[in-house]
Protein backbone atom coordinates (compact mmCIF):
# COMPACT_ATOMS: atom_id res chain seq x y z
CA UNK A 1 0.00 0.00 0.00
CA UNK A 2 2.56 2.23 0.67
CA UNK A 3 4.65 2.13 -2.40
CA UNK A 4 1.29 2.69 -4.10
CA UNK A 5 0.57 5.55 -2.24
CA UNK A 6 3.84 7.48 -3.14
CA UNK A 7 3.88 6.31 -6.92
CA UNK A 8 -0.21 7.81 -7.17
CA UNK A 9 1.19 10.86 -5.32
CA UNK A 10 3.93 11.11 -8.21
CA UNK A 11 1.01 11.12 -10.79
CA UNK A 12 -1.00 13.54 -8.62
CA UNK A 13 1.31 16.31 -8.38
CA UNK A 14 4.30 15.30 -10.18
CA UNK A 15 6.35 15.12 -6.95
CA UNK A 16 8.41 13.63 -4.87
CA UNK A 17 8.29 13.57 -0.98
CA UNK A 18 11.99 13.84 -0.29
CA UNK A 19 13.78 15.30 3.32
CA UNK A 20 17.25 16.48 2.72
CA UNK A 21 19.42 14.99 5.75
CA UNK A 22 20.05 17.31 8.44
CA UNK A 23 23.97 18.11 8.42
CA UNK A 24 23.27 18.79 4.82
CA UNK A 25 20.53 21.08 4.80
CA UNK A 26 22.45 22.68 7.75
CA UNK A 27 25.80 22.84 5.52
CA UNK A 28 23.58 24.18 2.42
CA UNK A 29 21.71 26.85 4.81
CA UNK A 30 25.21 28.32 6.13
CA UNK A 31 26.49 29.02 3.11
CA UNK A 32 24.11 30.78 1.82
CA UNK A 33 24.74 34.42 3.45
CA UNK A 34 28.16 34.49 1.88
CA UNK A 35 26.71 33.84 -1.52
CA UNK A 36 24.14 36.23 -1.20
CA UNK A 37 26.67 38.77 0.02
CA UNK A 38 28.56 37.91 -3.00
CA UNK A 39 25.81 38.11 -5.26
CA UNK A 40 24.47 41.38 -4.59
CA UNK A 41 27.59 43.01 -4.39
CA UNK A 42 28.43 41.69 -7.95
CA UNK A 43 25.07 42.66 -9.57
CA UNK A 44 25.07 45.76 -8.13
CA UNK A 45 29.04 47.09 -9.29
CA UNK A 46 28.03 45.09 -12.56
CA UNK A 47 28.69 47.48 -15.28
CA UNK A 48 28.97 45.37 -18.48
CA UNK A 49 31.78 46.14 -21.50
CA UNK A 50 30.97 46.22 -24.81
CA UNK A 51 34.26 46.39 -26.40
CA UNK A 52 33.62 43.30 -28.05
CA UNK A 53 32.13 39.80 -27.41
CA UNK A 54 34.96 38.17 -25.94
CA UNK A 55 34.80 40.57 -23.23
CA UNK A 56 31.30 40.80 -22.46
CA UNK A 57 31.82 37.68 -22.69
CA UNK A 58 34.24 37.15 -19.42
CA UNK A 59 32.47 39.40 -17.41
CA UNK A 60 28.95 38.41 -17.97
CA UNK A 61 29.91 34.61 -17.22
CA UNK A 62 30.08 35.79 -13.29
CA UNK A 63 26.73 36.46 -13.39
CA UNK A 64 25.95 33.26 -14.56
CA UNK A 65 28.01 31.43 -12.44
CA UNK A 66 26.05 32.82 -9.31
CA UNK A 67 23.00 32.33 -10.58
CA UNK A 68 24.02 28.78 -11.15
CA UNK A 69 25.34 28.38 -7.52
CA UNK A 70 21.71 30.02 -6.62
CA UNK A 71 19.62 26.97 -8.33
CA UNK A 72 22.14 24.46 -7.30
CA UNK A 73 21.36 26.29 -3.03
CA UNK A 74 17.50 26.47 -4.17
CA UNK A 75 17.36 22.75 -4.90
CA UNK A 76 17.69 21.86 -0.96
CA UNK A 77 15.23 22.31 1.18
CA UNK A 78 16.02 25.60 3.54
CA UNK A 79 14.65 27.74 6.35
CA UNK A 80 12.43 30.04 4.60
CA UNK A 81 15.25 33.20 5.09
CA UNK A 82 17.51 31.72 3.51
CA UNK A 83 15.30 30.90 0.21
CA UNK A 84 13.49 34.44 0.22
CA UNK A 85 17.68 35.72 0.36
CA UNK A 86 18.34 33.14 -2.88
CA UNK A 87 15.36 34.97 -4.58
CA UNK A 88 16.25 38.43 -3.81
CA UNK A 89 19.65 36.98 -5.01
CA UNK A 90 18.38 35.66 -8.53
CA UNK A 91 16.38 39.13 -9.10
CA UNK A 92 19.50 41.09 -9.02
CA UNK A 93 21.21 38.51 -11.28
CA UNK A 94 18.43 38.85 -13.38
CA UNK A 95 18.34 42.78 -13.25
CA UNK A 96 22.30 43.05 -13.94
CA UNK A 97 21.81 40.80 -17.30
CA UNK A 98 18.62 43.10 -18.42
CA UNK A 99 21.15 45.65 -18.27
CA UNK A 100 22.77 44.01 -20.89
CA UNK A 101 19.68 42.85 -22.92
CA UNK A 102 18.32 46.46 -23.17
CA UNK A 103 21.61 48.32 -23.91
CA UNK A 104 21.86 50.02 -27.24
CA UNK A 105 25.64 48.98 -27.26
CA UNK A 106 24.99 45.28 -27.18
CA UNK A 107 22.87 46.06 -31.18
CA UNK A 108 26.84 46.87 -32.49
CA UNK A 109 28.42 43.81 -31.31
CA UNK A 110 25.23 41.28 -32.62
CA UNK A 111 25.80 43.18 -35.87
CA UNK A 112 29.42 42.20 -36.08
CA UNK A 113 29.07 38.53 -34.94
CA UNK A 114 26.24 38.55 -37.77
CA UNK A 115 29.27 39.49 -40.06
CA UNK A 116 31.74 36.94 -38.90
CA UNK A 117 32.28 34.16 -40.82
CA UNK A 118 32.34 31.41 -37.85
CA UNK A 119 28.51 29.61 -37.66
CA UNK A 120 28.61 29.89 -34.05
CA UNK A 121 29.02 33.60 -34.12
CA UNK A 122 25.47 33.53 -36.44
CA UNK A 123 24.22 30.91 -33.69
CA UNK A 124 25.08 33.20 -31.00
CA UNK A 125 23.90 36.34 -32.78
CA UNK A 126 20.33 34.16 -33.15
CA UNK A 127 19.96 33.30 -29.39
CA UNK A 128 20.46 37.07 -28.56
CA UNK A 129 17.92 38.36 -30.76
CA UNK A 130 15.29 35.96 -29.91
CA UNK A 131 15.66 36.97 -26.31
CA UNK A 132 15.31 40.88 -27.09
CA UNK A 133 12.40 40.14 -29.33
CA UNK A 134 10.77 38.22 -26.60
CA UNK A 135 11.77 40.73 -23.91
CA UNK A 136 8.77 42.53 -22.45
CA UNK A 137 8.69 45.67 -21.13
CA UNK A 138 9.90 45.81 -16.98
CA UNK A 139 6.19 47.01 -15.94
CA UNK A 140 4.44 43.71 -18.21
CA UNK A 141 7.13 41.53 -16.71
CA UNK A 142 6.72 42.81 -13.09
CA UNK A 143 3.23 41.96 -13.79
CA UNK A 144 3.36 38.14 -15.51
CA UNK A 145 5.61 37.21 -12.71
CA UNK A 146 3.88 38.07 -9.80
CA UNK A 147 0.25 36.21 -11.87
CA UNK A 148 3.02 33.32 -12.50
CA UNK A 149 4.35 32.65 -9.07
CA UNK A 150 0.54 33.63 -7.28
CA UNK A 151 -0.51 30.80 -9.87
CA UNK A 152 2.10 28.27 -8.62
CA UNK A 153 1.57 29.08 -5.00
CA UNK A 154 -1.95 28.65 -4.69
CA UNK A 155 -1.99 25.29 -6.18
CA UNK A 156 0.75 24.29 -4.00
CA UNK A 157 -0.91 25.47 -0.66
CA UNK A 158 -2.81 23.35 1.45
CA UNK A 159 -4.86 25.87 2.65
CA UNK A 160 -8.14 24.91 1.33
CA UNK A 161 -11.03 22.99 2.67
CA UNK A 162 -12.78 20.67 0.67
CA UNK A 163 -16.70 19.96 1.68
CA UNK A 164 -16.45 16.03 1.82
CA UNK A 165 -20.14 16.28 2.50
CA UNK A 166 -21.51 12.12 2.50
CA UNK A 167 -18.10 10.98 0.92
CA UNK A 168 -16.59 11.42 3.76
CA UNK A 169 -14.86 8.35 5.12
CA UNK A 170 -16.78 6.04 7.85
CA UNK A 171 -13.30 6.13 10.04
CA UNK A 172 -11.17 9.17 9.62
CA UNK A 173 -12.14 12.21 7.06
CA UNK A 174 -8.35 13.54 6.17
CA UNK A 175 -7.84 17.37 7.63
CA UNK A 176 -5.82 19.40 5.41
CA UNK A 177 -3.21 21.17 7.27
CA UNK A 178 -1.62 24.34 6.64
CA UNK A 179 1.48 22.70 5.66
CA UNK A 180 3.81 23.73 1.98
CA UNK A 181 4.08 20.81 -0.28
CA UNK A 182 8.09 22.35 -0.59
CA UNK A 183 8.35 20.01 2.26
CA UNK A 184 9.87 16.91 0.73
CA UNK A 185 9.84 13.40 2.37
CA UNK A 186 11.97 9.87 0.95
CA UNK A 187 9.52 7.33 1.27
CA UNK A 188 11.29 5.91 4.26
CA UNK A 189 10.76 8.85 6.10
CA UNK A 190 7.20 8.78 4.79
CA UNK A 191 6.46 5.83 6.20
CA UNK A 192 8.42 6.65 9.82
CA UNK A 193 6.44 9.91 9.98
CA UNK A 194 2.89 9.05 9.81
CA UNK A 195 2.18 10.81 12.68
CA UNK A 196 2.95 14.42 11.27
CA UNK A 197 0.79 16.98 9.55
CA UNK A 198 0.11 15.99 6.00
CA UNK A 199 0.06 17.78 2.66
CA UNK A 200 -3.05 18.06 1.03
CA UNK A 201 -2.05 16.04 -1.92
CA UNK A 202 -1.46 13.20 0.03
CA UNK A 203 -4.19 13.33 1.99
CA UNK A 204 -6.23 12.93 -1.59
CA UNK A 205 -4.11 10.17 -2.48
CA UNK A 206 -5.07 8.20 0.40
CA UNK A 207 -8.57 8.93 -0.09
CA UNK A 208 -8.71 8.11 -3.82
CA UNK A 209 -7.12 4.43 -2.51
CA UNK A 210 -9.04 4.08 0.38
CA UNK A 211 -12.70 4.92 -0.85
CA UNK A 212 -14.71 2.26 -2.20
CA UNK A 213 -17.40 4.37 -3.75
CA UNK A 214 -16.36 5.49 -7.23
CA UNK A 215 -19.16 8.41 -7.42
CA UNK A 216 -17.34 9.84 -4.63
CA UNK A 217 -13.83 9.35 -5.97
CA UNK A 218 -14.99 11.26 -8.83
CA UNK A 219 -16.15 14.14 -6.63
CA UNK A 220 -13.45 14.56 -4.49
CA UNK A 221 -10.92 14.35 -7.78
CA UNK A 222 -13.09 16.91 -9.39
CA UNK A 223 -12.91 19.88 -6.63
CA UNK A 224 -9.41 18.85 -5.89
CA UNK A 225 -8.47 20.04 -9.85
CA UNK A 226 -10.93 23.17 -9.58
CA UNK A 227 -9.36 24.19 -5.67
CA UNK A 228 -7.49 26.94 -7.09
CA UNK A 229 -9.95 28.39 -9.38
CA UNK A 230 -11.26 31.28 -7.24
CA UNK A 231 -7.60 32.34 -5.88
CA UNK A 232 -6.45 32.04 -10.11
CA UNK A 233 -8.64 33.32 -12.30
CA UNK A 234 -7.55 36.96 -11.71
CA UNK A 235 -4.05 35.82 -11.97
CA UNK A 236 -4.93 33.67 -14.95
CA UNK A 237 -6.54 35.94 -17.00
CA UNK A 238 -3.70 38.64 -16.38
CA UNK A 239 -0.80 35.97 -17.88
CA UNK A 240 -3.03 35.58 -20.77
CA UNK A 241 -3.62 38.98 -21.94
CA UNK A 242 -0.22 39.34 -20.94
CA UNK A 243 0.80 36.94 -23.74
CA UNK A 244 -1.78 37.71 -25.94
CA UNK A 245 -0.79 41.13 -25.77
CA UNK A 246 2.77 40.35 -26.90
CA UNK A 247 1.67 38.22 -29.54
CA UNK A 248 -0.62 40.99 -31.45
CA UNK A 249 2.81 43.26 -31.12
CA UNK A 250 4.68 40.83 -32.85
CA UNK A 251 2.56 40.57 -35.76
CA UNK A 252 0.55 37.52 -34.95
CA UNK A 253 -3.18 36.22 -33.95
CA UNK A 254 -2.38 34.65 -31.28
CA UNK A 255 0.26 33.44 -28.23
CA UNK A 256 0.30 30.31 -30.06
CA UNK A 257 1.14 31.22 -33.63
CA UNK A 258 3.72 34.07 -32.42
CA UNK A 259 5.26 31.13 -29.80
CA UNK A 260 5.72 28.24 -32.20
CA UNK A 261 6.62 30.47 -35.83
CA UNK A 262 10.20 30.00 -34.14
CA UNK A 263 9.74 26.22 -32.30
CA UNK A 264 10.60 22.75 -34.57
CA UNK A 265 6.66 22.22 -34.49
CA UNK A 266 5.89 25.05 -36.64
CA UNK A 267 2.73 25.97 -36.45
CA UNK A 268 -0.60 25.30 -34.63
CA UNK A 269 -1.66 22.96 -37.19
CA UNK A 270 1.53 21.07 -36.57
CA UNK A 271 0.86 20.47 -32.89
CA UNK A 272 -2.82 19.46 -33.26
CA UNK A 273 -1.76 16.57 -35.23
CA UNK A 274 0.97 15.45 -33.47
CA UNK A 275 -1.27 15.72 -30.43
CA UNK A 276 -4.09 13.64 -32.22
CA UNK A 277 -1.39 11.42 -33.70
CA UNK A 278 -0.37 10.88 -30.16
CA UNK A 279 -3.63 10.34 -28.24
CA UNK A 280 -4.97 6.93 -27.80
CA UNK A 281 -7.68 6.23 -25.22
CA UNK A 282 -6.66 5.13 -21.52
CA UNK A 283 -10.05 3.66 -20.67
CA UNK A 284 -9.80 4.33 -17.16
CA UNK A 285 -10.59 7.31 -15.15
CA UNK A 286 -8.11 9.32 -13.33
CA UNK A 287 -9.79 8.79 -10.52
CA UNK A 288 -9.60 5.73 -10.53
CA UNK A 289 -6.00 4.97 -11.48
CA UNK A 290 -4.90 4.27 -7.71
CA UNK A 291 -7.50 1.61 -7.56
CA UNK A 292 -5.92 0.22 -10.85
CA UNK A 293 -2.21 0.18 -10.12
CA UNK A 294 -2.94 -2.06 -6.42
CA UNK A 295 -4.15 -4.60 -8.79
CA UNK A 296 -1.33 -4.98 -11.17
CA UNK A 297 2.09 -6.66 -10.69
CA UNK A 298 5.47 -4.04 -10.85
CA UNK A 299 8.39 -5.06 -13.36
CA UNK A 300 11.19 -7.29 -12.11
CA UNK A 301 14.56 -5.99 -12.18
CA UNK A 302 17.61 -6.91 -11.00
CA UNK A 303 18.75 -4.87 -7.93
CA UNK A 304 22.19 -3.36 -8.64
CA UNK A 305 24.50 -1.04 -6.40
CA UNK A 306 25.30 2.13 -7.74
CA UNK A 307 29.27 1.89 -7.73
CA UNK A 308 27.84 -1.41 -10.16
CA UNK A 309 25.53 1.24 -12.41
CA UNK A 310 28.47 3.97 -12.80
CA UNK A 311 30.99 0.92 -13.87
CA UNK A 312 28.15 -0.18 -16.54
CA UNK A 313 27.26 3.05 -17.95
CA UNK A 314 31.63 3.92 -18.05
CA UNK A 315 32.04 1.44 -20.11
CA UNK A 316 29.23 2.36 -22.60
CA UNK A 317 30.24 5.68 -22.44
CA UNK A 318 33.82 4.91 -23.69
CA UNK A 319 32.29 3.86 -26.35
CA UNK A 320 31.41 7.17 -27.68
CA UNK A 321 34.89 8.80 -26.50
CA UNK A 322 33.94 9.57 -23.03
CA UNK A 323 36.98 8.70 -20.37
CA UNK A 324 37.14 9.56 -16.84
CA UNK A 325 39.77 9.35 -14.07
CA UNK A 326 38.67 8.89 -10.29
CA UNK A 327 40.02 11.41 -7.81
CA UNK A 328 38.93 9.45 -5.33
CA UNK A 329 35.60 7.09 -4.72
CA UNK A 330 33.11 10.33 -5.41
CA UNK A 331 34.95 12.38 -7.59
CA UNK A 332 35.95 11.86 -11.15
CA UNK A 333 37.15 14.39 -13.98
CA UNK A 334 35.66 13.70 -17.31
CA UNK A 335 37.55 13.69 -20.72
CA UNK A 336 36.14 13.30 -23.98
CA UNK A 337 38.70 13.03 -27.25
CA UNK A 338 41.27 14.25 -25.23
CA UNK A 339 39.40 17.57 -23.86
CA UNK A 340 38.38 18.35 -20.18
CA UNK A 341 34.28 18.27 -19.74
CA UNK A 342 34.40 19.01 -15.89
CA UNK A 343 34.03 17.10 -12.23
CA UNK A 344 31.15 14.97 -11.44
CA UNK A 345 30.90 14.55 -7.57
CA UNK A 346 29.18 11.78 -6.63
CA UNK A 347 26.62 12.00 -3.46
CA UNK A 348 24.48 9.23 -1.46
CA UNK A 349 20.75 10.12 -1.05
CA UNK A 350 17.75 9.28 -1.20
CA UNK A 351 16.31 9.55 -4.64
CA UNK A 352 18.16 9.99 -7.99
CA UNK A 353 18.73 13.25 -9.32
CA UNK A 354 21.29 15.81 -11.03
CA UNK A 355 22.37 19.07 -9.84
CA UNK A 356 24.46 21.95 -11.74
CA UNK A 357 26.77 23.35 -10.22
CA UNK A 358 29.31 24.99 -12.91
CA UNK A 359 28.23 25.14 -16.55
CA UNK A 360 31.29 23.78 -18.95
CA UNK A 361 32.14 26.97 -21.66
CA UNK A 362 35.31 25.92 -23.88
CA UNK A 363 38.44 27.95 -23.34
CA UNK A 364 36.49 29.59 -20.32
CA UNK A 365 35.71 26.84 -17.93
CA UNK A 366 35.37 23.62 -17.39
CA UNK A 367 31.80 22.17 -15.98
CA UNK A 368 31.04 20.52 -12.59
CA UNK A 369 27.97 18.57 -11.61
CA UNK A 370 26.70 16.86 -8.54
CA UNK A 371 25.07 13.60 -9.09
CA UNK A 372 23.03 12.05 -6.36
CA UNK A 373 22.14 8.51 -6.55
CA UNK A 374 20.64 5.74 -4.11
CA UNK A 375 22.69 3.56 -2.90
CA UNK A 376 21.32 0.69 -4.18
CA UNK A 377 19.11 0.64 -7.33
CA UNK A 378 15.59 -1.74 -6.57
CA UNK A 379 13.29 -0.65 -9.43
CA UNK A 380 12.52 -0.09 -12.88
CA UNK A 381 12.16 3.59 -11.74
CA UNK A 382 15.59 3.93 -9.83
CA UNK A 383 17.48 2.61 -12.90
CA UNK A 384 15.44 5.50 -15.54
CA UNK A 385 16.05 7.97 -13.14
CA UNK A 386 19.71 7.00 -12.72
CA UNK A 387 20.35 6.92 -16.32
CA UNK A 388 18.43 10.24 -16.81
CA UNK A 389 20.30 12.36 -13.94
CA UNK A 390 23.50 10.63 -15.42
CA UNK A 391 22.57 11.64 -19.01
CA UNK A 392 21.61 15.49 -18.03
CA UNK A 393 24.73 15.76 -16.18
CA UNK A 394 26.73 14.54 -19.37
CA UNK A 395 24.91 17.02 -22.00
CA UNK A 396 25.58 20.06 -19.45
CA UNK A 397 29.48 18.66 -19.13
CA UNK A 398 29.96 17.64 -22.78
CA UNK A 399 28.37 20.99 -24.79
CA UNK A 400 30.51 22.31 -26.80
CA UNK A 401 30.38 25.96 -27.11
CA UNK A 402 32.40 28.81 -26.82
CA UNK A 403 29.93 31.17 -24.77
CA UNK A 404 27.70 30.76 -22.24
CA UNK A 405 24.75 31.43 -23.94
CA UNK A 406 25.65 28.58 -26.54
CA UNK A 407 25.23 26.04 -23.55
CA UNK A 408 22.79 27.31 -21.55
CA UNK A 409 20.01 28.37 -23.99
CA UNK A 410 18.51 25.99 -27.19
CA UNK A 411 16.62 27.22 -29.98
CA UNK A 412 14.19 26.10 -30.86
CA UNK A 413 13.41 25.63 -27.36
CA UNK A 414 11.05 22.67 -28.08
CA UNK A 415 14.19 20.73 -29.34
CA UNK A 416 16.05 21.50 -25.88
CA UNK A 417 16.52 18.16 -24.28
CA UNK A 418 16.10 15.88 -27.42
CA UNK A 419 20.13 15.26 -27.06
CA UNK A 420 20.02 14.41 -23.43
CA UNK A 421 16.83 12.21 -24.32
CA UNK A 422 18.91 10.10 -27.11
CA UNK A 423 21.60 9.81 -24.61
CA UNK A 424 19.51 8.12 -21.87
CA UNK A 425 18.22 5.64 -24.49
CA UNK A 426 21.60 4.86 -25.84
CA UNK A 427 22.83 4.38 -22.01
CA UNK A 428 19.72 2.31 -21.20
CA UNK A 429 20.85 -0.28 -23.77
CA UNK A 430 23.70 -0.78 -21.65
CA UNK A 431 21.92 -2.90 -18.89
CA UNK A 432 21.29 -6.76 -18.82
CA UNK A 433 17.48 -6.27 -18.86
CA UNK A 434 15.35 -3.53 -20.96
CA UNK A 435 14.82 -0.52 -18.88
CA UNK A 436 10.85 -0.58 -20.07
CA UNK A 437 7.84 -1.62 -18.08
CA UNK A 438 6.40 -5.00 -18.55
CA UNK A 439 3.61 -5.67 -20.75
CA UNK A 440 0.63 -5.14 -18.22
CA UNK A 441 2.46 -3.85 -15.20
CA UNK A 442 1.85 -1.02 -12.52
CA UNK A 443 4.40 0.60 -14.41
CA UNK A 444 3.54 0.61 -17.85
CA UNK A 445 0.10 1.62 -16.38
CA UNK A 446 1.65 4.59 -14.79
CA UNK A 447 3.56 5.78 -17.78
CA UNK A 448 0.56 5.42 -19.92
CA UNK A 449 -1.24 7.97 -17.25
CA UNK A 450 1.28 10.61 -17.24
CA UNK A 451 1.75 10.42 -21.15
CA UNK A 452 -2.30 10.78 -21.36
CA UNK A 453 -2.41 13.81 -18.80
CA UNK A 454 0.85 15.24 -20.16
CA UNK A 455 -1.64 15.38 -23.86
CA UNK A 456 -4.35 16.68 -21.76
CA UNK A 457 -2.24 19.43 -20.47
CA UNK A 458 -1.14 20.42 -23.73
CA UNK A 459 -4.31 20.19 -25.24
CA UNK A 460 -6.11 22.48 -23.15
CA UNK A 461 -2.96 25.52 -23.06
CA UNK A 462 -3.34 24.70 -26.80
CA UNK A 463 -6.73 25.98 -27.01
CA UNK A 464 -6.63 28.26 -23.64
CA UNK A 465 -3.99 30.75 -25.80
CA UNK A 466 -4.96 30.08 -29.16
CA UNK A 467 -8.66 30.98 -28.69
CA UNK A 468 -8.86 32.57 -25.58
CA UNK A 469 -12.73 33.71 -25.66
CA UNK A 470 -13.76 30.39 -26.64
CA UNK A 471 -15.10 27.53 -24.04
CA UNK A 472 -13.55 24.17 -23.63
CA UNK A 473 -14.79 20.84 -25.13
CA UNK A 474 -15.57 18.36 -22.91
CA UNK A 475 -14.33 15.97 -25.77
CA UNK A 476 -10.72 17.31 -24.56
CA UNK A 477 -11.02 15.19 -21.47
CA UNK A 478 -13.39 12.35 -22.59
CA UNK A 479 -11.18 11.31 -25.88
CA UNK A 480 -7.96 10.72 -23.55
CA UNK A 481 -9.92 9.10 -20.30
CA UNK A 482 -12.87 7.05 -19.33
CA UNK A 483 -15.67 8.97 -17.45
CA UNK A 484 -16.58 12.69 -17.86
CA UNK A 485 -15.41 16.20 -16.59
CA UNK A 486 -18.44 18.19 -17.67
CA UNK A 487 -16.89 21.32 -15.52
CA UNK A 488 -14.60 22.49 -18.28
CA UNK A 489 -13.77 25.95 -17.29
CA UNK A 490 -11.92 24.19 -14.46
CA UNK A 491 -9.46 22.61 -17.09
CA UNK A 492 -7.00 25.79 -17.06
CA UNK A 493 -6.66 26.06 -13.34
CA UNK A 494 -6.04 22.58 -12.55
CA UNK A 495 -1.97 22.39 -13.32
CA UNK A 496 0.61 25.64 -13.15
CA UNK A 497 2.40 25.02 -16.29
CA UNK A 498 -0.14 26.17 -18.00
CA UNK A 499 0.74 30.27 -16.49
CA UNK A 500 4.40 29.12 -16.90
CA UNK A 501 4.78 27.10 -19.82
CA UNK A 502 2.07 27.71 -21.73
CA UNK A 503 1.42 26.58 -25.52
CA UNK A 504 5.02 24.82 -25.21
CA UNK A 505 3.83 22.28 -22.69
CA UNK A 506 3.82 19.78 -25.51
CA UNK A 507 7.95 20.29 -25.08
CA UNK A 508 8.20 16.78 -22.85
CA UNK A 509 6.21 14.50 -25.28
CA UNK A 510 7.21 15.61 -28.28
CA UNK A 511 11.19 15.53 -27.32
CA UNK A 512 11.09 12.36 -25.66
CA UNK A 513 9.13 10.67 -29.24
CA UNK A 514 11.98 13.07 -31.42
CA UNK A 515 14.65 11.39 -29.30
CA UNK A 516 13.44 7.65 -29.69
CA UNK A 517 12.30 8.30 -33.16
CA UNK A 518 16.18 9.14 -34.21
CA UNK A 519 17.74 6.37 -31.77
CA UNK A 520 15.89 3.92 -32.91
CA UNK A 521 16.22 5.17 -36.95
CA UNK A 522 19.67 6.13 -36.28
CA UNK A 523 20.52 2.38 -34.42
CA UNK A 524 22.88 1.47 -37.61
CA UNK A 525 25.05 4.18 -37.10
CA UNK A 526 28.26 4.87 -34.93
CA UNK A 527 27.04 5.98 -31.47
CA UNK A 528 29.71 8.66 -31.18
CA UNK A 529 29.01 10.39 -34.38
CA UNK A 530 25.43 11.28 -33.43
CA UNK A 531 26.99 12.36 -29.90
CA UNK A 532 29.02 14.65 -31.23
CA UNK A 533 26.06 15.69 -33.19
CA UNK A 534 23.05 15.82 -30.77
CA UNK A 535 25.61 17.34 -27.80
CA UNK A 536 28.52 18.20 -28.06
CA UNK A 537 27.63 20.80 -31.03
CA UNK A 538 30.42 22.92 -31.13
CA UNK A 539 28.93 25.02 -33.96
CA UNK A 540 25.71 25.23 -32.10
CA UNK A 541 23.89 23.69 -35.12
CA UNK A 542 20.24 23.82 -35.86
CA UNK A 543 19.28 20.17 -35.15
CA UNK A 544 17.08 20.91 -38.10
CA UNK A 545 19.97 19.74 -40.40
CA UNK A 546 20.30 16.29 -38.42
CA UNK A 547 16.15 15.83 -38.55
CA UNK A 548 16.85 16.65 -42.13
CA UNK A 549 19.89 14.08 -42.88
CA UNK A 550 17.61 11.22 -41.37
CA UNK A 551 14.01 11.99 -43.42
CA UNK A 552 14.63 14.73 -45.27
CA UNK A 553 12.57 17.48 -46.19
CA UNK A 554 9.32 18.58 -44.18
CA UNK A 555 10.71 16.32 -41.31
CA UNK A 556 8.20 17.44 -38.65
CA UNK A 557 5.57 16.28 -41.13
CA UNK A 558 6.67 13.40 -41.85
CA UNK A 559 7.86 12.30 -38.21
CA UNK A 560 3.76 13.31 -37.09
CA UNK A 561 2.63 10.90 -40.31
CA UNK A 562 5.18 7.74 -39.01
CA UNK A 563 3.28 8.12 -35.54
CA UNK A 564 -0.08 8.19 -37.69
CA UNK A 565 1.20 4.95 -39.46
CA UNK A 566 2.83 3.24 -36.29
CA UNK A 567 5.98 2.83 -37.24
CA UNK A 568 7.89 3.98 -34.01
CA UNK A 569 8.12 1.19 -31.65
CA UNK A 570 10.66 0.02 -29.66
CA UNK A 571 11.21 -3.34 -31.78
CA UNK A 572 11.64 -1.17 -35.22
CA UNK A 573 15.40 -0.36 -36.15
CA UNK A 574 15.82 0.08 -39.39
CA UNK A 575 19.33 -2.03 -41.22
CA UNK A 576 20.96 1.39 -42.33
CA UNK A 577 22.45 4.61 -41.00
CA UNK A 578 20.49 7.13 -43.04
CA UNK A 579 23.28 9.32 -41.67
CA UNK A 580 25.55 8.10 -44.32
CA UNK A 581 23.43 7.98 -47.16
CA UNK A 582 19.69 9.28 -46.96
CA UNK A 583 16.99 7.41 -49.27
CA UNK A 584 13.75 9.16 -49.09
Amino acid sequence: MQKILMLLLKLICGCTLVLLTLPARATAAAAVPLLVNQCLNYSTDFHPDFSSIITLERQTIGLQNINDQVNYYRSFVLPEAAQEALLQCQLAVADAVNRVLISPQLRPILDDLQRSNELSHHRLAAKFQYLLAHQLPLSEKAKLSTAQASIRQHLKSNNFQLDWGSCALAVTTPTVQKKSLSDHRDDTTEAKDAAAPEPLVRNIATYMLQQSDEDCRKLVWRKYQARAKSSNQTMLTTVQQLRLQQAQNAGYNSYVDYLLAEQLMGSADNLSNFLNAFSQRLDIAPWNIGKELTDLKITKINKISADDFMQTVSQRLANIGITHENIDKRWMRLWYRGRLLGELLIAAAPKNRHILIRRSVIGQQAGQSQLELKAELKTLRDYQTAVSALSEALTQLAAGGRFYLDNGFTLPQDAGRIGELWLEDYLSQGFPQQLRPSPDSREQLAESYRQHMALFHAYVALEFYQTPNKQPSTSLFSHLFAGQWPEVHDYAYSFADIADTGPLIYESLWQQFVADAIYQTTANCAPEKLFEVLIVNENGADIRQTLFDIWGPDAVTRLIAQIQQGQFHPDHLPQWCPLDKFTP
